[in-house]
C-alpha cells in the first residue's frame, strides 16, 4: 500500500533535508581529513573520521544516493585498516584517501544526475499489524435474533444484552425484513428451520444484500446436526453452527470471537542513531506502516525511553561516538527488565566476523545499511511480534486472556504514579466469583473455567477500552478504572454485579446462575498503591461477610 499524504510530504521533507546538507557532510570529512594529514597522528582522530565516512556509506543509499555507498564503504574500511593495525599515513595512502573524497565531491556535484532511486516511491507494503477497532471504540454492536420459538429467543436476547450487545429479536425472517428498516446488524443469530409458512433461515441469509461495506457475521442454530444441513449452512455463508439446546456458554464465545478483535497496539521502536537525518528516515518509513517511534541521538540517553516508552524493538546504530552499539547493549542486557528485549543492529559493517561479534554482546540481528525499506519493515515487524507473543506469555493469563497478577499490580503502580502526579482520582477493584468451590464441585473443574472465562468476557465488553483488567488468582478478577472516583466506580461495579448474577451457565443439562462480590479503593483516599490493594482487599472480605452478591468501598479505617 501507498504512504499516506502526511507520511509521503513528511519522507520528502527528509529526503529534501538530507539532499541539502549533503554537501556539508562532504566538507566535514574534508576538514578531518586534512586534520588527520597536517597534524601530529591520534587514534580518536581517526576513529571520528572512521565514524563520518561510516555513516555517510550507510545514510546515503537510504536517500537515494547508492553511487556513494560503495566508494564510502571503501574508504571505511581503509580507515579502519589504519587504525587497527597501526599503520603509518604515508604518501601513498593520503593520495588514496583524496581521491575517494574527491570522488564525493564529484558525485555531488552532479547531484540529481546521480540521485538514481526516487525513495520516496519504494514503498511499502503494509504488515497486516494495525491497531483493530474494538466495541468500545465503534458504534454500539447490533445483534438480530431470528427464531420462531418465543421462549428461546427472549431467553437469548436478555442474555446476549447482559453483555452489553444491543439486541433485537424477530419470530421469523419475514419479521425481520418488515421491522429492521433497512438497519444492517454486525450479526445475525437466525434458525434454520421455521414455520410451514415461512421461508428457511439458510434460504433467507443466502438472499441477503452481501453488496454493504459493512461485515455482517452469521450463527445458525438448529436442531440438524446433519453434515448435508451443515454444508449448505456454510454455502449460505455461516461463520458458525450451534445444535440446540444451545449452550449459552458456546454461544456467547462465538460471538465474542467473530466481533470482537482483539485490540493490538502498534509496535513500539526506539530507534538509536546519532545521525538525526537517518533516525527521522527509519522513523518515517516505520510509522507509515501504523508503528509508533521514539528517536534517541545521543546513545547515553537511551535508558529513559527504555522505561517511558517500553520499546517492543530497539533499531541501534553499531558505530557511535563516545558509546558504541555494542557497548550500550551490553549495557541494557545488564537490566533484568530489559534482558530479553530485541536489540537490531544497523551498520555499513560487512565483516562476518565482527557481525558476530557484535550478536554475541547483545544484538539479535545485523541489518547493513543501507537497508531496503521493505526489508527494515518486515525485519522488525517480526522480531517485534515475537517480542509481544513473548511478553503475552509472561504477562498474560492463559484461560481469560487477562493481565497476571504480577503485571495488574506493576500495572496499579504506574496507573497510581500518573493519578498522583496529575492529581486526577483511581479506583482499584478487587472482585471475586462467590461460591466458586461449590460451582467446581457440584459441576466440575470445566465448567467452572467457563464460568471464569464468562466473568472475563463481561469485564472487557462492559468497561471502558482504557480500563485495565486482570486475573488476580483463581476466581478472583482485579480492575484499574482511571479517572473515576469511588463513587462512581460503585456504580459501575453495581451494574457488573447485577449483569453477572443473571447470566445463565449451563453444566449439561442443568443451568445455574453465579453472583461475585466485589471491594474498592480509590486514590486520594489512599496515598500509596500497597494501601489501595490492601483495602480493596479488606472491602473484598466485607462484602463476603455482608452476604456477598454486594459491592462495598473502603473507607480510610481500612489502612
Amino acid at each position: 500500500m501507498k504512504p499516506d499524504n502526511n507520511t509521503q510530504e513528511k519522507l520528502n521533507d527528509i529526503i529534501n533535508g538530507y539532499a541539502k546538507q549533503l554537501p556539508d557532510k562532504i566538507k566535514d570529512i574534508e576538514t578531518i581529513c586534512e586534520q588527520v594529514f597536517s597534524l601530529p597522528r591520534d587514534d580518536d582522530r581517526l576513529k571520528k573520521f572512521h565514524r563520518i565516512v561510516h555513516t555517510l556509506a550507510g545514510s546515503s543509499g537510504f536517500f537515494g544516493y547508492k553511487i556513494l555507498v560503495e566508494p564510502a564503504r571503501e574508504l571505511s574500511k581503509l580507515i579502519k585498516n589504519i587504525i587497527e593495525n597501526n599503520i603509518d599515513l604515508d604518501e601513498i595512502l593520503k593520495i588514496q584517501i583524496k581521491k575517494y573524497i574527491g570522488y564525493f565531491n564529484e558525485l555531488i556535484n552532479t547531484n540529481d544526475k546521480f540521485k538514481n532511486q526516487d525513495v520516496t516511491k519504494v514503498f511499502i507494503k503494509t504488515p497486516n499489524h494495525e491497531a483493530s477497532i474494538t466495541q468500545k471504540e465503534q458504534k454500539e454492536k447490533l445483534i438480530f435474533i431470528v427464531e420462531d420459538d418465543k421462549y428461546l429467543r427472549e431467553s437469548l436476547s436478555i442474555q446476549i444484552q447482559n453483555f452489553g450487545y444491543k439486541v433485537y429479536s424477530f419470530a421469523n425472517p419475514e419479521d425481520l425484513q418488515k421491522n429492521s428498516k433497512n438497519i444492517v446488524p454486525s450479526l445475525i443469530i437466525a434458525d434454520i428451520i421455521f414455520s410451514e409458512n415461512s421461508i428457511s433461515g439458510i434460504d433467507f441469509i443466502s438472499k441477503l444484500d452481501k453488496t454493504t461495506n459493512e461485515r455482517t457475521f452469521v450463527i445458525f442454530i438448529s436442531t440438524a446436526n446433519d453434515p448435508d444441513t451443515r454444508l449448505r449452512a456454510v454455502k449460505a455463508g455461516g461463520d458458525a453452527y450451534i445444535t440446540k439446546p444451545i449452550n449459552f456458554s458456546n454461544l456467547i464465545e462465538k460471538i465474542e470471537s467473530l466481533l470482537n478483535t482483539v485490540e493490538i497496539d502498534p509496535y513500539r521502536i526506539l530507534i538509536v542513531e546519532d545521525e538525526p537525518e537517518l533516525s527521522s528516515y527509519y522513523s518515517a518509513i516505520l510509522e507509515g506502516t501504523g508503528m509508533k517511534t521514539m528517536t534517541v541521538n545521543d546513545p547515553s540517553k537511551v535508558f529513559a525511553p527504555l522505561v517511558n516508552f517500553y520499546p517492543d524493538l530497539i533499531l541501534m546504530d553499531m558505530y557511535m561516538p563516545q558509546y558504541s552499539g555494542i557497548e550500550i547493549a551490553k549495557c541494557i542486557r545488564q537490566m533484568d527488565s530489559f534482558f530479553s528485549i530485541p536489540i537490531v543492529f544497523l551498520s555499513a559493517e560487512t565483516d562476518k566476523n565482527k557481525q558476530m561479534a557484535a550478536m554475541s554482546m547483545g544484538g539479535d540481528d545485523f541489518l547493513i545499511k543501507p537497508i531496503e525499506p521493505n526489508y527494515l519493515i518486515s525485519s522488525v515487524t517480526i522480531r517485534a511480534e515475537r517480542m509481544r507473543i513473548l511478553r503475552s506469555f509472561m504477562e498474560k493469563d492463559g484461560l481469560t486472556g487477562l493481565f497476571n497478577h504480577t503485571k495488574i499490580k506493576e500495572n496499579l503502580v504506574n496507573a497510581f504514579k500518573y493519578s498522583s502526579r496529575n492529581n486526577i482520582p483511581l479506583s482499584f477493584a478487587m472482585i471475586d466469583i462467590d461460591s466458586f468451590k461449590n460451582v467446581n464441585d457440584t459441576y466440575g473443574h470445566p465448567v467452572g473455567d467457563k464460568v471464569i472465562v464468562a466473568m472475563s468476557k463481561l469485564l472487557q465488553q462492559r468497561l471502558r477500552s482504557t480500563d485495565i483488567i486482570g486475573r488476580y488468582g483463581g476466581e478472583e478478577f482485579a480492575v484499574i478504572l482511571k479517572d473515576i472516583n469511588s463513587s462512581c466506580a460503585k456504580n459501575i461495579l453495581n451494574d457488573l454485579c447485577v449483569n453477572f448474577s443473571k447470566i445463565k451457565h449451563q453444566a449439561g443439562d442443568k443451568e445455574f446462575f453465579v453472583t461475585f462480590s466485589a471491594g474498592i479503593a480509590s486514590f486520594p483516599n489512599f496515598n500509596d498503591p500497597v494501601d489501595l490493594c490492601d483495602a480493596a482487599d479488606k472491602a473484598l472480605y466485607k462484602a463476603k461477610n455482608f452476604g456477598k452478591n454486594q459491592v462495598v468501598v473502603a473507607e480510610k479505617m481500612f489502612c
